[in-house]
């Protein structure tokens, strides 16, 4: 089994890797509309990520953004660092 800190370095090498920010800024700029995964929008994707907050997140970034070209980002990963 992996220990915390495994598991914060194999977070922490795909946030650097892959288009990613932290989630809520990321979901708060409106210059273009943006969700995770099926989630209906930003506002739809904050409540989710405030339950991954509510269970001791400290960090969370969207990670592997895919940027459409039409106004729209979208992901389905998010990677949480529990402690620092």
């Amino acid at each position: 089994m992996d220990t915390p800190e495994q598991k914060n370095a194999f977070c922490l090498e795909l946030i650097r890797n892959s288009k990613s920010a932290e989630v809520i800024d990321w979901l708060q700029d409106d210059t273009r509309i943006k969700s995770l995964g099926l989630l209906e929008g930003a506002e739809e994707s904050i409540a989710f990520i405030q339950e991954v907050f509510d269970a001791d997140a400290v960090q969370v970034f969207a990670v592997e953004i895919d940027d459409t070209g039409d106004d729209f980002e979208n992901t389905g990963k998010v990677q949480q660092i529990r402690s620092l």
